[in-house]
């Protein structure tokens, strides 16, 4: 017995020291452990290290190439008339160098291979991006459903302390039974509702987790202060610019699908270019069998070679063709990019400027609820309201709560989006503001 008493202290120990280390999780912060713990991403970088080394390989073709070989050979052959066999054999020593003078070809590739990197850069970049869509997402699931709980829980204890009023009256015949059902069914359906949210808060929670990679973390809380419109109107500055789109993502990574479609045509016009390298040799021969006819030495020689197309069956037409499709085509996803970032950016603009409005009419609100809430509380100190009354005016303050919260969520999502649309994380300390 003693010793499990002991256990129970150890656990509630631990506990409470779990709880203080529990880090406060604000939105700059959640993106930060996102970024560190997420696989996918350092996956990302690595291939566009890889894609940015390639052109070190492509540009190592301008550089002269120079090789030394060696070779022995054993040769037996009979000579005419005498019929004597003779056996020969012959080392080589070479060494060899080619520097492409001019090689359009090779030239063309750097270039594409360069614009291959920057899209890979901006890949990278994008799919930060779409973490932080999805742990935003998460971040705010959790804080809603946190949010709806406490609303269950407010209703669930006005519903209970009007069903334990109802029951009263019932016994005493002065209330239907129809009432009391009702109450009941209300009661029984809060109760449902509160359980299967908390369920839901599991999820959300558990995603969180997995996202930011730590197990223990603490929500902040969002209330109604006097900073929160300054802070608004701070964060509406942030998102109003006439050249905010400028450094979008989106429209940078089809800017980079052009390029590439740019340099593959001017690739495949290379295979009409003449091509020109300069070619040095020096090859030296020893034989352990010198012959009379063969007294090997050595050969030294240099050339500049040029090359010129001339008809390759119309292959090079056709993939000019064929690149310069692409390079339209690219354009076309370009334009369409321009417009459907705009359309993102003027949706996500309206939905903040909407929820910014509302949150303004329902701080106000909230403190008219607090308000209230304490003048209920007073009045049921001093035996002038029931505990009813006191439940139903903290209900009412909940409601209007959830409802204020929930409209903070859609401007704060409206502005992740705003953030995200315009490739602006920079300003996302803003949000860190909203809460505490």
């Amino acid at each position: 017995m003693k010793s499990s008493k002991v256990a129970l202290g150890l656990f509630f120990t631990v506990l409470c020291i779990n709880s203080l280390n529990a880090e406060v999780l604000n939105f700059s912060r959640a993106y930060e452990l996102a970024i560190e713990n997420a696989n996918t991403i350092r996956s990302s970088v690595y291939v566009s290290q890889s894609d940015k080394e390639k052109i070190n390989q492509e540009e190592s073709q301008l550089y002269p190439q120079i090789n030394l070989s060696a070779s022995y050979k054993k040769t037996e052959y009979i000579a005419n008339p005498t019929k004597n066999e003779t056996r020969q054999g012959l080392i080589t020593y070479s060494l060899t160098g080619r520097q492409a003078i001019y090689n359009p070809e090779i030239y063309t590739r750097v270039d594409m291979q360069e614009s291959r990197s920057k899209f890979s850069q901006t890949k990278v970049e994008l799919q930060k991006e779409q973490l932080a869509q999805d742990l935003f997402n998460a971040y705010i699931d959790v804080l809603k459903s946190r949010n709806k709980i406490k609303l269950l829980e407010s209703y669930s204890e006005y519903s209970k302390s009007r069903l334990e009023e109802l029951s009263k009256k019932y016994e005493m015949n002065l209330s239907n039974k129809m009432d009391l059902l009702q109450m009941r069914v209300e009661f029984d359906s809060t109760q449902i509702d509160l359980d299967k949210e908390k369920k839901l808060f599991d999820v959300y929670d558990l995603k969180l987790k997995q996202l930011i990679g730590i197990n223990e973390y603490e929500l902040p809380k969002i209330e109604s202060d006097k900073s929160i419109i300054d802070t608004i109107n701070q964060m509406r500055e942030k998102v109003i610019s006439d050249d905010t789109l400028h450094d979008s993502l989106r429209i940078k990574q089809a800017y980079d699908a052009v390029e590439i479609s740019k340099a593959d045509m001017e690739n495949a016009k290379s295979g009409h270019l003449p091509k020109v390298n300069f070619d040095v040799s020096y090859s030296k021969y020893d034989t352990d069998t010198p012959t009379i006819d063969a007294p090997y030495d050595s050969i030294k020689y240099a050339m500049l070679s040029l090359s010129v197309p001339i008809y390759g069956g119309g292959y090079v037409s056709s993939r000019v063709d064929s690149s310069r499709l692409m390079y339209m085509a690219a354009n076309e996803d370009l334009q369409n990019t321009k417009k459907e970032t705009q359309v993102m950016y003027n949706e996500y603009f309206a939905l903040f400027e909407a929820s910014t409005n509302s949150v303004s009419m329902y701080k106000d609100a909230l403190v008219s609820a607090e308000l209230y809430v304490n003048a209920i509380e007073q009045g049921y100190e001093h035996g002038l309201k029931s505990i009813i009354d006191l439940n139903e005016a903290k209900n009412k303050f909940y409601e209007v709560k959830y409802k204020y919260i929930e409209n903070i969520y859609e401007m704060v999502n409206s502005y992740i989006g705003l953030l995200i649309v315009t490739n602006n994380f920079k300003d996302m300390g803003l949000l860190d503001k909203l809460v505490e």
